[in-house]
């Protein structure tokens, strides 16, 4: 079943990527291109679920693309700019993009059930790679590039969850901030996390909570936002089955 989860989710998963001009340094005015984190498309090929801090901040001058590979044989990337941040919510850490097509077949679908601890669960992201051989048209936007963006699955359960309200008055409920026996590499934040049974994904992978110690404070389990607190605002996008 897990192995089945994993395939099907694969054509989901994509990386952020943006384009920007060095100002600094000898390579001052040169043209970057560089992994920001993970996205994946959900309720449709052209909606991409994200954190919020992978597209932040977004200074003047910036584009921003939903990249993966032509195939597993290949580093030549597939390119969609980004054309609209539908949802961009402080609170969650969650921002939804709009690109105008892509190539995926299968786009997750969400879950905003309660998902208990000791749930077996899939988390998806794509490690950071090195932008390679990048072109640029001369209205500044990025044509083709290469990179090994291969996604990444781990295998983990639900560790443990806090149901979480904002302080203002009146307070926010934001639901369940889930924790995970799972560690994601650099590039892998805002990687979907998937239920196995029944498959879908219910959380965004996000941080890490900091655990004290006498030398410091050290990374300590990850977490990440449920979607629960988001509903309306998926199904007015069309992002939930039915909805």
């Amino acid at each position: 079943m897990f192995v089945q989860a994993v395939t099907r989710a694969r054509d989901a998963i994509c990386a952020v990527v943006r384009l920007r001009r060095d100002d600094a340094g000898a390579g001052a005015g040169a043209v970057r291109v560089d992994v920001s984190g993970t996205a994946w498309a959900a309720g449709s090929p052209t909606t991409f679920v994200t954190a919020k801090h992978v597209v932040n901040p977004r200074p003047e001058g910036q584009r921003w693309y939903v990249v993966r590979r032509t195939s597993p044989a290949s580093t030549a990337l597939e390119i969609w700019p980004v054309e609209e941040i539908l949802v961009e919510d402080d609170d969650l850490d969650v921002a939804i993009l709009r690109v105008p097509a892509s190539t995926v077949r299968s786009p997750l679908p969400l879950l905003l059930d309660h998902v208990e601890d000791g749930t077996r669960v899939l988390t998806y992201g794509c490690p950071s790679a090195r932008i390679q051989d990048g072109v640029v048209t001369a209205r500044g936007e990025l044509r083709s590039a290469h990179a090994f963006l291969a996604p990444f699955a781990n295998e983990g359960i639900v560790s443990g969850h806090y149901d979480v309200s904002t302080e203002e008055s009146p307070p926010r409920h934001l639901g369940p901030l889930y924790e995970f026996n799972v560690s994601w590499l650099n590039g892998e934040s805002g990687g979907a996390v998937i239920r196995v049974e029944p498959f879908g994904a219910f959380a965004v992978m996000q941080s890490y909570r900091k655990i004290p110690t006498p030398i410091g404070d050290v990374p300590g389990p990850r977490r990440g936002f449920g979607l629960a607190a988001l509903g309306e605002r998926l199904r007015a996008l069309g992002m939930l089955r039915g909805g």
